[in-house]
């Protein structure tokens, strides 16, 4: 069995309320990977996401995106792209980033860079003001968010070619 490159990305914004979710959760799972899986913060939006790409086979993202009414503060969502491209497309449509996600995977597939294995992980924050932290909703359901990226990485492992997970909504709670 050849051994799988493998790069996970969070996304988001320091300092901004819930936008740094994704960079929470790398920071978290830094922690808990081996150091043969690339782990990367990232602050572009979804604009360094080809570069990312390039040289890999299993790719992982995590990023927030701004909640609805059917997708509340806390509720998490977990998709393979390009086979879950319309369901990305309408979560990064409440993108907090002028690049988003979608548009980044996007541009890496018109360049030949997608990895064979692509999945989004997010979940809907609450507020996104500048200078703010995590809000409280989003901080306790982080650890649930590490986990099932964890749980995903781990399942990829055990399969050749990895799983993909298809949409999985979570509920939120109280």
């Amino acid at each position: 069995m050849s051994t799988k490159k493998v790069r996970v990305i969070g996304i988001g914004s320091a300092g901004a309320g819930d936008d740094a979710l994704g960079l929470e959760a790398v920071s978290i799972l830094r922690s808990r990977l081996p150091r043969t899986i690339d782990v990367v913060s990232d602050t572009s939006g979804g604009s360094n996401i080809p570069t990312f790409c390039e040289g890999i086979d299993f790719l992982v993202i995590i990023d927030a995106v701004k909640p609805t009414p059917n997708f509340p503060p806390g509720a998490m969502f977990a998709w393979s792209y390009p086979e879950t491209r319309s369901a990305i497309d309408e979560s990064f449509r409440r993108s907090t980033h002028s690049f988003s996600v979608t548009e980044g995977l996007a541009l890496a597939e018109q360049l030949g860079v997608l990895p064979k294995s692509v999945t989004v992980f997010g979940m809907a924050g609450q507020h996104f003001e500048p200078a703010t932290g995590l809000s409280a909703t989003i901080r306790l359901r982080l650890n649930d968010l590490v986990e099932l990226v964890l749980q995903h990485i781990w399942r990829g492992f055990a399969s050749d070619p990895p799983c993909a997970l298809s949409f999985i909504p979570l509920k939120v709670e109280g």
